[in-house]
């Protein structure tokens, strides 16, 4: 009797601490636009034995899974290698299904493959107020083709000084209210980023025009842009600071219906910042769908 009494008293308290039991956190979803934990842009490492690692990744195609990167890496001295894998984290801004390749040996978030098949990556997602993870490089038939690295994300030091935002703009179609037929490259296809000052957030107040840049000559999308300035002087008062880009098919600045603007808040958290730009196209205003910005 005493000891069906003891196995019924083990069992209330394994069900009671079990209620008990919190569930687990779900990490916050990291903002995809400007988030400097995103894997993209120059990433830096060494191992323990003295070998050096340079990632150049762009991150693309956030879904509720996390989001596909790609870019090069070279190991030591070498020659670059191309890539392409897979960041399991949640993101905000979802939009398709991940169809990366995925490692079966890889449980960490970040998993990647060189273009040939000849290496694969494992590795934490970069995490952490000093975007940083841990990465190993694998061989896949080569014996001791094994190398750790501890990886920090660095501005380039040519520019680290003088850079006030820099990133990439991104092309929508097949959004509401953008312009049905494709964007038309031309030999005068150029693009204008141009960065505001606010002292209200979102800009709804007063807006100043702090900074600019015009990209010539350009012929596909993304299109990588970086804006050169005195961040301390741009960036001295507190206050909201976003970003506006326009891509022109042809010559001058003068806006048509076709040409891209960015018609998303795209907020600049501070000076040397990766942030990405939404645009989309310009229609006309007689247009029985036309919302949004139109001409």
């Amino acid at each position: 009797m005493l000891r069906s009494q003891v196995i019924l008293y083990l069992t209330f308290l394994l069900t009671v601490l079990g209620a008990c039991t919190p569930d687990p956190v779900k990490p916050e979803p990291l903002d995809f636009d400007i988030d400097p934990r995103v894997l993209r842009g120059t990433w830096m490492g060494e191992s323990e034995d003295g070998h050096s690692l340079v990632l150049e990744a762009k991150a693309s195609l956030p879904s509720e899974d996390g989001y596909e990167v790609s870019g090069t890496f070279r190991l030591d001295d070498g020659v670059p290698v191309e890539f392409s894998g897979v960041v399991r984290v949640p993101v905000t801004q979802a939009s398709t299904d991940l169809s990366a390749q995925v490692s079966p040996v890889c449980p960490e978030a970040f998993s990647a493959f060189s273009k040939d098949g000849t290496w694969e990556f494992c590795g934490d997602a970069p995490e952490g107020s000093l975007p940083q993870f841990d990465v190993t490089l694998l061989h896949q038939v080569a014996q001791g083709g094994a190398f750790s690295f501890f990886v920090t994300k660095k501005a380039d030091s040519s520019e680290a000084d003088d850079l006030l935002v820099g990133g990439e703009i991104v092309y929508v179609q097949g959004e509401p209210f953008t312009h049905p037929e494709a964007f038309v490259f031309t030999e005068d296809s150029h693009a204008v980023v141009q960065l505001y000052y606010s002292i209200s957030a979102l800009g709804d107040g007063p807006v100043e025009l702090v900074a600019e840049t015009t990209i010539e000559g350009v012929s596909s999308f993304p299109l990588a842009y970086r804006m050169k300035g005195n961040p301390k002087t741009v960036f001295a008062r507190e206050g909201d600071y976003f970003l506006e880009a326009r891509v022109f098919s042809g010559a001058g600045d003068e806006a048509a219906v076709g040409d891209l603007i960015s018609e998303f808040y795209t907020p600049v958290p501070g000076p040397g910042a990766e942030v990405r730009v939404r645009v989309t196209g310009l229609e006309s205003c007689d247009s029985p769908d036309a919302g949004g910005f139109c001409l």
